[in-house]
């Protein structure tokens, strides 16, 4: 199943993203998204959106 593991440029899991996704997943993306740090949807939508659609299944 594809994965596409997010995280905020300034959240608590920006260094340990992709780590955390090979962990569960055997082709996993990850996105870094700038400016949040825990709700990216809230505090960048727009970016979460260019996230997902970048996104390759």
């Amino acid at each position: 199943m594809p994965m596409l593991g997010t995280s905020g440029a300034i959240g608590p899991f920006v260094e340990r993203i992709e780590r955390m996704t090979d962990e569960i997943a055997e082709h996993p993306q990850a996105a870094i998204i700038a400016e949040p740090a825990h709700w990216i949807a809230e505090e960048n939508p727009q970016g979460l959106v260019e996230a997902v659609v970048r996104f390759e299944t």
